[in-house]
């Protein structure tokens, strides 16, 4: 079974954009795929009781983008002390691990591979992942940001090049699969097997601590750790749109130092920042400790998968930098 898992936290996540591009390339072959979508706003619709408006509406048109006899699962992220209605913290902060941990939970065996928000899948994106699945590879993609995207029927017709949004890797890689250290591991275009991901138990939700972020190459710091080869295709290629990605609400992310100084994140800049502990702590990980009560996620997959809910996880409750109550962030 291949698994495809599109995320997002977005009211306008151009969901059309990936599923046109996906079926494309699928070509009507629906057997043993299935796709997840983890959707912020799918909690919020269910905890306020929204009807009517605009965000709902644009959801209610996904069901009908989706063919027959195409397995999909639409769920919001699981209970997270950081985001959406069982929070703890003031804010609505940036919790990609979690959401990514979301998806794991409903992908049955065999290969999880992951999309972002405001993507639309290259032409040969889908034979490049199917290829790293024949060879039960773990295969990071690339991705080009761009302005002004125009996407008709799947594929980009039009656009306007943004020199900062190029995949810093692209020039380093090849139009197949090539070995990569381990910080080459994005989470926008991936694809790995399931057990490796529940050898590690998941994504680390420690990196969602005040929407830090860097889950991504943390994890393929664990895989590497844990002996795994990690690879690297630039065909499994997507587009994104710049623009669209500082649409309101924006997921909060922070960074601060040891005395409560709040920063820009700057990914480990300065030796007493919140960014710095955490790759430094990291950097040795070959498994995550995460609260997902007994058995880690293997378990917690286990029982989502036989139909059960997710239970009401409110762990962590303080910020592991500093000890700083997350009530009061």
């Amino acid at each position: 079974m291949l698994n495809i898992s599109w995320l997002t936290s977005r009211k306008v996540p151009c969901f059309d954009w990936f599923i046109s591009s996906l079926l494309r390339q699928l070509n009507g072959d629906f057997v043993d795929i299935q796709i997840i979508i983890v959707d912020y706003w799918l909690q919020e619709m269910a905890h306020h009781a929204w009807t009517g408006n605009d965000v709902l509406k644009r959801r209610m048109t996904w069901q009908s983008m989706i063919p027959e006899g195409l397995q999909c699962v639409m769920t919001p992220p699981k209970p997270c002390p950081w985001q959406g209605p069982h929070r703890l913290t003031k804010n609505d902060y940036f919790a990609a691990a979690n959401t990514r941990n979301t998806a794991i939970c409903f992908a049955k065996d065999g290969h999880l591979a992951y999309v972002d928000d405001l993507s639309v899948l290259c032409s040969e994106w889908l034979k490049a992942v199917r290829e790293a699945v024949g060879a039960n590879r773990i295969v990071a993609g690339a991705f080009k940001k761009h302005k002004k995207l125009v996407v008709e029927n799947g594929e980009p017709k039009s656009f306007e090049p943004y020199d900062p949004g190029m995949d810093s890797r692209w020039s380093h890689g090849k139009d197949f699969a090539i070995p990569c250290p381990p910080n080459w591991v994005f989470g926008c275009s991936l694809v790995a097997p399931i057990e490796r991901f529940l050898e590690v138990n998941g994504w680390p939700e420690v990196c969602d601590s005040g929407g830090l972020g860097l889950e991504d190459c943390s994890m393929g710091i664990a895989w590497a750790n844990r002996g795994h080869q990690l690879w690297y295709d630039r065909r499994m290629l997507t587009y994104e749109s710049e623009e669209m990605h500082f649409q309101d609400p924006i997921m909060r992310r922070t960074d601060k130092k040891k005395d409560g100084t709040v920063v820009v994140p700057g990914y480990g800049t300065h030796p007493d920042e919140k960014g710095h502990y955490l790759v430094r702590n990291l950097s040795k990980a070959k498994r995550f400790t995460n609260y997902f009560e007994e058995g880690g996620i293997e378990r917690l997959r286990k029982r989502i998968l036989s139909g059960e809910p997710f239970p009401r996880i409110v762990l962590p409750a303080h910020d592991w930098h500093d000890g700083q109550d997350l009530t009061t962030m």
